[in-house]
């Protein structure tokens, strides 16, 4: 029996530092880690500094479903953030045009979106629900030890409804759940926008992804959810390299070489490694309204969703109120004046935040070649932290059972994991 002494994994973020706990959890002290990174872990949970203050600049919110992320907290004893639902303000614009006001006032949160939207509401929440709990079953099979070389398997074998959601666009099944047009293009374009930058052309299950963070119970990590990731190495013991990868080439003598520089980039180094796991991204109305969050359901326009944002200390400093903008290329000062009336500071952050979506999906497959996996193909299906945690624990499990020959737990059929369910009384 062979173990892989050493493995590299390039990109420090939620997918690499998961991946790496993960490993650490099946193999113990017989593998050694070299994680990659250029910049600080976090990825995209990157933080920006505004004032005194520290805010999210990129993955902000975690749902209260998501298992993982909420076993690093409790883990590495981080406390929580509570984002409110119920006391926030928020519009739906199309362009210089409001659609809707939400209220705070409980009697009319309940009767205007009924009353504007239908009864088409209900049957998207209850749809998201359902999308949730076939997510969920992903960790059963998880905890089984089970892995899957691509993410229409992963799917699959969890809950085969979840391909039948990223087959068509959410249009298209926003329509068939009996949804109006303006429940369509205006709740619905507005969060798919506010999340991915896109209309309601993207696929089904990413839409609805889209729509669970829109659910109450959301948090984030008190001081941001990059301590996550930070966190995860150093309890994972890997080495956290400073350098950016220029390439990755299979060995003459068997693994892989990782071409990489220092972070001056005046070195070049090539190191072996026995296997490697890339976890890196695949590729308004009146001035004066006072709204906390803003989703623009006009495609055409310059930018997605302003919303009022907390520090990542959980406390509302008095000092300065700072909103994040969403937008699919930079803001010019013009742009940015057209939307507040007063501006003190600017600060921008632009990377790769999310695929971008057809109206029906292409499952990539976590496997690039053997010993070689990407954790981030799961973004295909959707894209938040949870999801690239539950990619990275798949390639962790993939590696774990190519390496030991356990065949029988890889890509197993459906109903070999319904016979496991049974036998487990699940």
């Amino acid at each position: 029996m062979k173990y892989y002494t050493v493995l590299a994994i390039i990109g420090a973020g939620i997918g690499g530092s998961s991946c790496a706990y993960f490993l650490r959890t099946l193999f113990g002290k017989q593998l050694l880690i070299d994680i990659f990174e250029k910049a600080l872990p976090g990825g995209r949970t990157v933080t920006a500094k505004v004032g005194t203050c520290m805010y999210e600049a990129g993955g902000s919110v975690i749902h209260q479903q998501n298992l993982y992320m909420t076993q690093f907290r409790s883990l590495l004893s981080l406390d929580a953030v509570i984002h409110p639902s119920s006391n926030v303000k928020f519009a739906i614009v199309d362009g210089a045009e409001l659609r809707y006001v939400h209220s705070t006032k409980p009697i009319l949160r309940f009767l205007k979106p009924l009353w504007r939207y239908g009864l088409g509401l209900w049957r998207v929440d209850r749809h998201v629900r359902q999308m949730v709990q076939g997510l969920s079953h992903i960790y059963r099979l998880q905890d089984r030890g089970l892995a899957f070389t691509s993410v229409r398997n992963l799917l699959h074998g969890a809950d085969p409804g979840l391909i039948l959601e990223a087959t068509g666009s959410l249009q298209s099944h926003l329509s068939l759940l009996g949804c109006r047009k303006r429940l369509v293009y205006e709740l619905g374009q507005g969060i798919t926008r506010l999340n991915y930058g896109q209309d309601v052309e993207i696929h089904g299950l990413v839409g609805l992804v889209a729509f669970a963070g829109m659910q109450p119970g959301l948090w984030s990590v008190k001081g941001g959810n990059h301590l996550v990731s930070s966190g995860l190495i150093s309890k994972t013991r890997a080495h956290l390299r400073n350098s950016e990868v220029i390439s990755v080439t299979r060995s003459s003598g068997g693994g892989y070489a990782v071409y990489s520089t220092s972070s001056s980039g005046a070195e070049k180094q090539v190191d072996v490694y026995d296997a490697g796991n890339l976890a890196v991204p695949a590729d308004l109305s009146e001035k004066h309204r006072d709204f906390q969050y803003l989703l623009n359901c006009n495609s055409h326009d310059f930018y997605n969703s302003i919303g009022k944002v907390l520090p990542v200390s959980g406390k509302d400093p008095e000092s300065q109120t700072v909103y994040k903008v969403f937008s699919g290329q930079p803001l010019s000062v013009d742009c940015l004046k057209s939307l507040f009336s007063r501006i003190d500071g600017i600060e921008s952050r632009e990377f790769l935040a999310y695929p971008c979506y057809a109206g029906t999906a292409v499952f990539p497959t976590f496997r690039i070649a053997p010993g070689l996996y990407h954790i981030n193909a799961i973004e295909a299906a959707a894209s938040c932290m949870e999801m690239i945690a539950i990619g990275a624990r798949n390639v962790a499990l993939l590696a774990y059972n190519e390496i030991l020959n356990k065949n029988d737990s890889i890509d197993a059929t459906v109903s070999k994991i319904r016979t496991k369910q049974e036998t487990y009384g699940c």
